[in-house]
C-alpha cells in the first residue's frame, strides 16, 4: 500500500493516520482491496486544500497525459488565452510566465505536480518541464469532467464515443485512433478550446478531417494540433473560418504548406509553427497582417513564396520570436519590435545582417530592456577589421545569453568586454590562437561551453582555481593540436557533464579531475550516444 503512494510524503502520512484508526482484520482487508479509492480520496483532499487561484492551473493540466512532459511556457500561453491567469494575483513586476512558474512551484510543494528545473537557462525560466505526480492525472480528468470543465475523447479505446451535448464542457481533447466520433453541430458551435493529439506508434487512424468540420467551430479560441501528420491525414477544411482564434499550434506536426487565409486570424496572439524537425513547410508572406501577435515560433526549416523574405515589421506587439532566420526574414524588421523580450535568431554568412542584429542588440542594451537573445552565427569569418569591430560590439551586448559562433574569430575580446549574462557558448572552427580559458573562466554566468573543430589551435589550456564558477557542461571536440589541460582542484566546482572526443594529442589520464568524471559517465551509461548539440 505504501508503494501506491508513489513516494509522496503527504500521501504516506495520510495513509499512516488512516491505518492507525483501523481496528479489525475485515477493515484491513477492505482498505487493501480498495487502494485506488484511498488514492482518490487523498487527491480530493489535496485539491480542496488548493487556494482558489491554483485550482484552474491544476485542472487545466487535465489536457495532458499523466507521463507527458508539459512545457510551462505552453501552459502559460494556454492559461492566458483562456482567461485563467489573472493579473490580480501577480506581484509587482511579475510577468505571466513568472506567475505560471510560481503556481507550478506551489503545486510541486503540495505534491500535485513534478517540475524539471532548467539547468542552464537561456531566459529567466525556472522550469524546463512539468508533469503530473503519478495518480493525480486520473483524479484531475474525472474532476474536469465532473465540473464540466473538459471532455476527453480517446479514439484508441473501444468505449471512446460517449455522448456529447451542447450544455457540456467548452473544452475538448481528442486522442486520435482507429475509432471515429461524430461531433454534432450544436456541440461544435459551443467549443472554445480544441486539442487534437496523435500519439506515437498509432498506425490505424481515422483522419480528423472526417470528424471535424472546423467551419462549425465558430467561437473557437484555442486550436492545438499535436503530432498530426497532415500529409497522411489530410488538412482540415474550414480552418480559415476561425476568425476569433487566439492560439494556434502545429508543434510536432507534419505540414507541407500554410494557407494564405491565415491572414484572417486578426485576433491571433500565439502562433506555434515548430513542425516536426526535418520537414520543410512553405509559409505565405502574410504573417505581418497578424498585428495582435505576441508570441511567434517559426519552424527550423521553411520556404517562402517566390523566395521573398518574410515581412514581420508590423508585429509591434511581439514579445517572443523564435527561429528568426535572416536568410528567410528581413533582418532590419527586428528593430521595429519594441516589445520583444526573447529573440532566437540565426545569421548565416551575411555580414550586413549580422551588423543589423548587432545594432538592434546594442540599442536594446543601452535602453536596459529585459530582452534575452539566443544567437546562432554560421559561416561568418571575421578576418577583416570591420568584421572584428562589429564582433566586439556584438559580444559586449548584455542582452546576449546564448551564442553559437561557427566561423573564424582569431582572438577573443577581454572578459570585461563579453556579456556577463552569457550562459551558453559554442565556438566552431574559430581558430583561436591563444588559450581561451583565462578569458572564458571569468564569465560569471557561463554554464555550457563547447569548443569544437579547431575552435582553439593551441597546445595547452589552463583553468585557474577560481575559474568557471557556474560551468556544468564542457565539450572539447576535434581539437587537433591540444596536448595538455591544467585544471586547478577548485576550478569548475559544479561541473557534472563532460565530453572529450577526437583530441588525439591529449592524454586524458593526465587530468585526474576530468578522468574521474569521464569514467563515472561510462560506468553510468556505457552505450549512451552523447549528442554534441547540448544547446
Amino acid at each position: 500500500m505504501v508503494g501506491c503512494c508513489n513516494g509522496l510524503p503527504g500521501m504516506i502520512k495520510y495513509l499512516a493516520l488512516y491505518l492507525r484508526s483501523i481496528k479489525s482484520d475485515e477493515e484491513w482487508e477492505m482498505v487493501h482491496q480498495n487502494t485506488q479509492a484511498f488514492i482518490s480520496e487523498f487527491c480530493c483532499l489535496v485539491y480542496k486544500e488548493l487556494p482558489d487561484y491554483l485550482q484552474p492551473c491544476f485542472i487545466y493540466l487535465g489536457h495532458f497525459l499523466e507521463n507527458q512532459l508539459i512545457d510551462p511556457e505552453k501552459l502559460c500561453h494556454l492559461l492566458m488565452m483562456e482567461g485563467l491567469l489573472s493579473t490580480r494575483q501577480s506581484v509587482k513586476g511579475e510577468s505571466m510566465m513568472d506567475m505560471t512558474e510560481r503556481y507550478l512551484k506551489e503545486l510541486a510543494r503540495m505534491g500535485v505536480v513534478e517540475v524539471q528545473p532548467e539547468e542552464v537557462p537561456a531566459t529567466k525560466k525556472l522550469f524546463k518541464a512539468c508533469r503530473f505526480v503519478q495518480g493525480m492525472e486520473t483524479f484531475c480528468v474525472s474532476n474536469c469532467e465532473e465540473k464540466c470543465f473538459l471532455k476527453i475523447i480517446d479514439l484508441r479505446q473501444e468505449d471512446c464515443c460517449s455522448l456529447l451535448s451542447s450544455d457540456g464542457p467548452r473544452r475538448l481533447v481528442i486522442y486520435l485512433g482507429k475509432h471515429k466520433v461524430d461531433i454534432p453541430r450544436e456541440v461544435s458551435k459551443t467549443i472554445r478550446s480544441l486539442r487534437v493529439v496523435l500519439l506515437r506508434n498509432q498506425h490505424e487512424l481515422v483522419s480528423p478531417a472526417k470528424m471535424l468540420n472546423l467551419k462549425e467551430f465558430g467561437v473557437l479560441r484555442v486550436l492545438d494540433f499535436d503530432g498530426i501528420d497532415f500529409q497522411r491525414l489530410k488538412q482540415l477544411p474550414g480552418i480559415s473560418n476561425l476568425k476569433f482564434l487566439r492560439y494556434l499550434s502545429f508543434k510536432g506536426c507534419i505540414l507541407d504548406e500554410l494557407p494564405s487565409s491565415i491572414s484572417k486570424f486578426s485576433y491571433l496572439q500565439v502562433f506555434d509553427l515548430r513542425v516536426e524537425g526535418g520537414y520543410l513547410i512553405k509559409i505565405p508572406n502574410v504573417l505581418w497582417e497578424l498585428r495582435r501577435l505576441k508570441h511567434l515560433y517559426l519552424p527550423l526549416k521553411f520556404a517562402t513564396q517566390n523566395g521573398e523574405n518574410l515581412r514581420l515589421n508590423s508585429l509591434t506587439q511581439l514579445e517572443t520570436l523564435v527561429n528568426f532566420n535572416t536568410s528567410l526574414c528581413r533582418a532590419n524588421d527586428v528593430s521595429t519590435l519594441c516589445k520583444l523580450r526573447y529573440l532566437e535568431a540565426k545569421v548565416e554568412n551575411n555580414f550586413p545582417d549580422f551588423k543589423s542584429i548587432t545594432s538592434y542588440m546594442r540599442t536594446s542594451t543601452s535602453n536596459e530592456c529585459q530582452l534575452h537573445c539566443s544567437i546562432d552565427i554560421i559561416d561568418l569569418d571575421c578576418y577583416a577589421n570591420e568584421y572584428s569591430t562589429v564582433l566586439l560590439d556584438f559580444l559586449s551586448c548584455k542582452v546576449l545569453r546564448t551564442l553559437q559562433f561557427k566561423g573564424y574569430i582569431g582572438s577573443l575580446s577581454p572578459c570585461d568586454k563579453i556579456s556577463p549574462n552569457l550562459t551558453q557558448l559554442l565556438l566552431h572552427k574559430s581558430c583561436l590562437k591563444q588559450d581561451p580559458m583565462p578569458i572564458l573562466e571569468k564569465l560569471p554566468s557561463l554554464g555550457i561551453l563547447v569548443l569544437t573543430d579547431n575552435a582553439y589551435m593551441g597546445k595547452e589550456m589552463v583553468c585557474s582555481a577560481s575559474g568557471f564558477p557556474r560551468l556544468k557542461c564542457l565539450r572539447l571536440l576535434n581539437l587537433s593540436e591540444l596536448q595538455r589541460i591544467q585544471v586547478e582542484n577548485t576550478a569548475m566546482p559544479i561541473l557534472s557533464d563532460i565530453e572529450i572526443n577526437n583530441c588525439q594529442k591529449l592524454d586524458i589520464n593526465s587530468i585526474p579531475r576530468f578522468h574521474a568524471l569521464l569514467l563515472g559517465k561510462k560506468k553510468k551509461d556505457p552505450d549512451q550516444d552523447i549528442s554534441n548539440n547540448v544547446f
